[in-house]
């Protein structure tokens, strides 16, 4: 039997509360692939090179929408949110230029 305190109080589980759901483990270690402060990080990169703020935060909103419709049939990895894989796409063209290149 397994212990476990939760503020201030003792619950006492007759098996490993994790063992009963696998699933779980799986998704939160797929929920997890990616890194918010790398984000962040993305996002700034984004806000610093824009001359415009709201225009960049349009241009990322539109790029997040368009992806989604795109892509609704073949979801790739429907745990990052269109928003931030497109904050991170938009970045990687930014500090990238050759993956936008047509050479």
């Amino acid at each position: 039997m397994l212990d476990y305190t939760v503020v201030l109080t003792t619950v006492k589980l007759d098996k490993p509360w994790l063992a009963c759901y696998p699933d779980y483990i799986t998704f939160m270690q797929k929920r997890l692939a990616f890194d918010s402060s790398e984000v962040i990080y993305h996002a700034q990169e984004l806000l610093d090179a824009a001359t415009n703020r709201y225009r960049i935060t349009v241009q990322v909103a539109n790029r997040a929408k368009r992806r989604r419709y795109e892509e609704f049939d073949s979801i790739d990895d429907p745990l990052m949110k269109p928003a931030i894989r497109a904050i991170i796409e938009m970045s990687d063209e930014l500090t990238q230029p050759e993956i936008i290149s047509d050479n």
